[in-house]
């Protein structure tokens, strides 16, 4: 389903397989062990499987995905095997600091001019 192998110039592994539509998907592992490239190339698999079959991944593979994320994790999305993450909106310090101030209604002058300085 999935074939591992290396990049003749770098030595990097990589992963390419087939989707849906025919066309050849690579995932770039880059430096990553023999153990490690085994280990993500059988969760991929389960994956594909998944996907073509239109089935749930067993727990393992979900679990792994769960803990997944970064780089890895986006390159997955790229070849659609994986839902991207969704980017949470954080505020900064003083974002949160002014929203909180300005959200105050219910203090005196005196205690808002405090809650500024």
């Amino acid at each position: 389903m999935a074939s591992l192998s290396r990049n003749g110039k770098t030595g990097r592994r990589l992963i390419q397989f087939t989707d849906r539509q025919g066309n050849r998907q690579t995932i770039r592992l880059g430096a990553v062990t023999a153990k490690d490239a085994k280990t993500i190339q059988g969760h991929v698999e389960k994956l594909i499987v998944g996907k073509l079959g239109n089935t749930a991944v067993d727990a393992d593979t979900a679990a792994w995905l769960g803990v997944l994320d970064g780089e890895l994790r986006e390159r997955l999305a790229r070849v659609g095997l994986v839902e991207p993450l969704e980017k949470l909106n954080v505020p900064t310090v003083a974002e949160w600091v002014h929203g909180y101030i300005a959200g105050r209604t219910d203090v005196k002058p005196n205690t808002l001019r405090n809650l500024k300085q």
